[in-house]
């Protein structure tokens, strides 16, 4: 599903052990430039995706098997959903509020391709 979803823009899905999958060809999506990363905490995400696409996705956040990490600098994010001067919401909890809207966005991007 991934593969065939993500062509543009840069999805990078880090696994435990290390491991880190890339899908995209990195080119800008959407004003973003920056990949989106995926911390990745329980195997059942990868079935969840596979079986139930999009709702798989949303239904593994919601279960606590991914988060979305941040970017090491504020200044990468896109002004539109970082403004100056905003506060920083990350946690370990939800990981990065902007950077699962960076998630969405990318989706987005390339739904008409």
């Amino acid at each position: 599903f991934l593969k065939g979803a993500i062509t543009k823009g840069e999805l990078r899905l880090r696994l435990n052990d290390g491991t880190t999958l890339s899908f995209g060809d990195k080119s800008e999506v959407g004003g973003d430039d920056q990949p989106v990363t995926a911390r990745i905490f329980d195997d059942w995400f990868f079935v969840k995706v596979a079986t139930e696409y999009d709702l798989g996705l949303a239904r593994s956040y919601m279960a606590g098997q991914f988060v979305v990490e941040p970017l090491e600098k504020r200044e990468k994010y896109h002004w539109s959903l970082c403004p100056a001067g905003s506060r920083d919401e990350t946690n370990d909890v939800i990981g990065d509020p902007i950077g699962l809207t960076r998630l969405f966005l990318l989706f987005v991007g390339n739904r008409d391709l």
